[in-house]
């Protein structure tokens, strides 16, 4: 009787997570971390743990906006966080002094730098593939553009090196 492996196909999502600390660097336990999709208005919602620790797994990539509550801190609202395939982002978000009803919002956007993982990958926009000059659409070559892939053995297409 053969026996199969459960076998992985390309990642969809991507994850973000992060810490909340307070103005002295004190993890900021209890802060109700909601994150949305700017696209979509699709919220959910997470407590940071004794650590300050929280996170959002197998999220759809796209743009989001954090807000992070706590009484006796203003509240914390940051946009334009930008989530690619298979990417995991950390946000370290700091939290003011202040009233509940007051708001801290921050322009800036994370880096998109991965600091989480040594995972490699490259998302190939749909724009790329329509511009770049693929000799008989071979979507194969696309694969090439990806950091560590090569001509494998063999002179063909379909033999490709990843990573040695």
């Amino acid at each position: 009787m053969p026996i199969g492996a459960a076998l992985f196909a390309q990642p969809t999502t991507g994850s973000i997570g992060g810490a909340v600390w307070d103005p002295s660097g004190a993890a900021a336990a209890g802060a109700a971390v909601t994150l949305e999709n700017q696209a979509t208005g699709w919220r959910m919602q997470a407590l940071a743990n004794l650590q300050g620790g929280f996170a959002f797994p197998a999220l759809p990539p796209g743009t989001y906006s954090v807000s992070v509550r706590r009484d006796g801190f203003k509240t914390l609202k940051q946009g334009g966080i930008v989530l690619i395939l298979d990417q995991k982002l950390w946000l370290d978000l700091k939290l003011e002094l202040g009233k509940v009803n007051q708001a801290t919002t921050v322009s800036d956007s994370p880096p998109a730098l991965e600091t989480q993982s040594a995972d490699t990958g490259l998302v190939i926009e749909g724009d790329q593939i329509l511009d770049l000059p693929l000799l008989g659409r071979n979507f194969l070559d696309l694969a090439r553009l990806a950091p560590g892939v090569a001509p494998g053995a063999g002179g063909n297409n379909v033999n490709l090196s990843i990573d040695g």
